[in-house]
């Protein structure tokens, strides 16, 4: 456009010089010009205002191209930003599953711990008590037994239990420590013939027993006995035919280590 403006010029000057050589001969022809000139003229206006008008609109596309670009910046920018948001909450999660796991893993140790602990103290209460001879128990059934045939007594009234090995729940002494036991047991039969056999078991093994038998009067049978016993033997008294036995005071069961 540049070239254009130039080249009209150049014309313009040149037909200004002509027509001022040869004003009176040339008349015609110069108003012709002049003509041509006005609508050169009038030309370059409209492309002025059409390079103005292009000017305006590559400025506007520019603008337009620019925030388009903003536009993609910011959605990348939100893009990368919601990716590392999925890998630090990929991430989170890893960590509480591994931190799940670790509690869970903890869990059972401190379970396992606290076994070896029960154990250990265990061990050591059964050891101390072996080495003090602290072993002893004396119980008796709370009330009387009234046909109570071929059942195992359960000896609820505690006397006294050092060691804890006798277990007033089931009428098992279970032994802690290895050694020599005596154990010994007593019951009372009412009289008018109302008998009860009592039988001490080891292990499942019936050894001595007791026979009151109730004449005209009522009758004390007892029996005693020492059995060697490793850990975790039992011994207990167990009936066999018992119509009638006395509870506290008359019936009693003990077990001392010696």
């Amino acid at each position: 456009m540049a070239f254009i403006q130039v080249v009209l010029l150049v014309l313009i000057r040149q037909v200004l010089s002509d027509t001022s050589s040869d004003y009176t001969t040339q008349c015609p022809a110069r108003c012709d010009m002049l003509k041509e000139v006005d609508t050169l003229r009038g030309e370059m206006q409209v492309l002025r205002q059409l390079l103005n008008q292009e000017s305006l609109l590559r400025m506007s596309l520019d603008q337009q191209v620019q925030s388009q670009k903003m536009i993609i910046q910011n959605m990348e920018n939100d893009l990368d930003v919601l990716n590392r948001t999925t890998e630090i909450e990929n991430l989170r999660q890893l960590l509480n599953q591994e931190s799940l796991q670790r509690i869970s893993s903890n869990q059972k140790l401190k379970n396992e711990l606290d076994v070896l602990n029960r154990k250990t103290e265990d061990a050591r209460s059964a050891l101390s008590q072996r080495d003090n001879g602290t072993i002893a128990f004396t119980v008796s059934t709370s009330s009387a037994l009234s046909n109570h045939n071929n059942r195992r007594i359960i000896y609820d009234k505690v006397l006294t239990n050092s060691g804890n090995a006798y277990n007033n729940i089931t009428g098992i002494f279970t032994c802690p420590a290895p050694g020599n036991y005596v154990f010994t047991w007593s019951t009372m039969s009412r009289s008018s013939s109302e008998y009860c056999y009592a039988y001490i078991y080891h292990n499942n093994t019936q050894l001595l027993m007791s026979h009151g038998y109730g004449g005209s009067y009522n009758e004390v049978a007892s029996n005693t006995i020492v059995l060697l016993l490793s850990v975790g033997d039992m011994v207990w008294i167990q009936t066999g035919t018992c119509r009638y036995n006395y509870g506290y005071p008359y019936t009693a069961f003990s077990g001392w280590k010696i």
